[in-house]
């Protein structure tokens, strides 16, 4: 079971990729230390095989294999640890790309070694390849979606900001032709008088709207003349 210990994977590799080259030209260690290093790369290889599996399973696997990372990623935080590469569900990276760094870095170069120390092996080094290309293209795929819509977040960004700025150009414009001279009128009045003529010119171009003339009637000034 030592043999499927992560931490050991990294230190343990150069010497199954040299038992396998050992292996492969007729140098087979027949010690009880040789059995016990090909038995612990035959087992660790059986335990990260899903890649190396036919595509629909290799797909499933590694959406379970996911699923209990982000778990694990979340009892961390619970507890707090760091969180454990890929296995953070906030800031997850596309599962192709999660699924391409574990062939990539992990599984293929331990199946390299396998083939060499069990040629019938190579079937699966044949597989790693061919499950590469499948999810390559999903990362592919999920990268141009997302260029896309970035894309097009940019487009609409300035569109919007134009929009809002012209809308509020016509109504500031409004407000202006709607008081028409009532504003001035208020002359030394101050503040609460503009306030009021303000209300003023948009009553009577409420009441202009409602009768029907389009035009300003009399409406009154903040001062109190006509």
């Amino acid at each position: 079971v030592v043999g499927t210990d992560g931490t050991a994977r990294c230190a343990g590799l150069g010497k199954r990729e040299g038992l396998g080259a050992r292996v492969e030209g007729g140098d087979m260690p027949v010690n009880a230390d040789g059995r016990r290093a090909i038995i612990c790369t035959l087992l660790h290889a059986a335990d990260i095989a899903n890649p190396a599996r036919p595509w629909h399973t290799c797909r499933r696997w590694s959406e379970l294999v996911n699923q209990e990372f982000f778990r694990q990623g979340d009892l961390e935080l619970q507890q707090g640890l760091p969180v454990s590469p890929n296995m953070d569900r906030t800031a997850s990276t596309d599962p192709a790309v999660i699924a391409l760094r574990f062939s990539d870095y992990i599984v293929a170069p331990l199946f390299a070694a396998v083939a060499r120390i069990i040629p019938k092996g190579r079937v699966c080094v044949e597989t790693l390849r061919t499950n590469r290309i499948q999810w390559q293209k999903e990362a592919d795929e999920t990268e141009a979606r997302e260029a896309e819509k970035a894309s097009i977040q940019a487009r609409s960004k300035p569109a919007a900001m134009a929009a809002s700025q012209d809308g509020g150009a016509l109504g500031g414009g409004g407000g202006t032709s709607a008081l028409g001279g009532a504003s001035e009128g208020a002359g030394a009045g101050g503040p609460r008088a503009s306030r009021s003529a303000t209300l003023a010119g948009g009553y009577a171009a409420a009441a202009a709207a409602a009768d029907g003339t389009g035009l300003v009637t009399g409406g009154t000034a903040a001062d109190g003349s006509d």
